[in-house]
């Protein structure tokens, strides 16, 4: 009997140690249970955070996927704009075209007027040599009509002299007749004298037609050109309109530029921000690999913890 309570007494203190040890065990399976517990906490709060930040990583690619369509609507822009700007020099160039050949006529214009210059300084040294003609002409015809008077005061003479003489000799109407038949070739003189006198008058009045026919002609050249300078103001205000739209587009060509470096800057400053999430990602995944890790082992210690538990109680049984 005191063998049996010795040996009894030997398993209760090896019964005390097993419950002692049991809990310890409990103990350190609870606090190991507590460590489980706040691994998973941090474990469901780090899987939120990958949530966010996935949802963030979603936004920021449909964001780059609205740049990236903006910046494609604004090289088509862009093109639009070169294609516009191509077409606004071709028009240019057709209007320094025209411009050249309206040069071109305008120096044949002024070439023109040059020579109709010359022709009326020519008409005006004929028409004052015409008009000196004339007035040598009025001179002389002066000189006949004060012959025709010296030679009517003579005759009046004679007829005197006639009067007085008349029955004194047949010679006398002899040479009266002489007279009569010179004083007939005077009139057929004075005739063709006043023939040509009519036909001067009537190149006179030619003369005076044509030259309002060319006044008529320099009238309207004169019209012609002040409708040509309107024209031309026209065309100078329309170029002046023109070069100020060229302005304005190439201010605003100025502004797009900016616009453009600064979209590139702040295009910059996205891929650096991108780069920068994109190494703290990778550290987020080296950082979950190693936790990975860490769990696998804490699974397998779990599980040789288990296995030396079960071996415990198949002891105990």
């Amino acid at each position: 009997v005191g063998t049996l309570w010795g040996a009894l007494g030997t398993l209760w203190g090896k019964t005390e140690t097993l419950w002692g040890a049991l809990g310890t065990l409990w103990g350190r399976t609870e606090t190991l249970w507590g460590a489980l517990g706040t691994l998973w906490d941090k474990t469901e709060t780090l899987w939120g955070a990958l949530g966010t930040l996935w949802g963030r990583t979603e936004t920021l690619w449909g964001a780059l996927g609205t740049l990236w369509d903006k910046t494609e609507t604004l090289w088509g822009a862009l093109g639009t704009l070169w294609g516009r700007t191509e077409t606004l020099w071709g028009a240019l160039g057709t209007l320094w075209d025209k411009t050249e050949t309206l040069w071109g006529a305008l120096g044949t214009l002024w070439g023109r007027t040059e020579t109709l210059w010359g022709a009326l300084g020519t008409l005006w040294d004929k028409t004052e040599t015409l008009w000196g003609a004339l007035g040598t002409l009025w001179g002389r015809t002066e000189t006949l009509w004060g012959a025709l008077g010296t030679l009517w005061d003579k005759t009046e003479t004679l007829w005197g002299a006639l009067g007085t003489l008349w029955g004194r000799t047949e010679t006398l109407w002899g040479a009266l007749g002489t007279l009569w038949d010179k004083t007939e070739t005077l009139w057929g003189a004075l005739g063709t004298l006043w023939g040509r006198t009519e036909t001067l008058w009537g190149a006179l009045g030619t003369l005076w037609d044509k030259t309002e026919t060319l006044w008529g002609a320099l009238g309207t050249l004169w019209g012609r050109t002040e409708t040509l300078w309107g024209a031309l103001g026209t065309l100078w205000d329309k170029t002046e309109t023109l070069w100020g739209a060229l302005g304005t587009l190439w201010g605003r060509t100025e502004t797009l530029w900016g616009a453009l470096g600064t979209l590139w800057d702040k295009t910059e400053t996205l891929w650096g921000a991108l780069g920068t999430l994109w190494g703290r990602t990778e550290t987020l995944w080296g950082a979950l690999g190693t936790l990975w890790d860490k769990t696998e082992t804490l699974w397998g210690a779990l599980g040789t913890l288990w296995g030396r538990t079960e071996t415990l109680w198949g002891a105990l049984g």
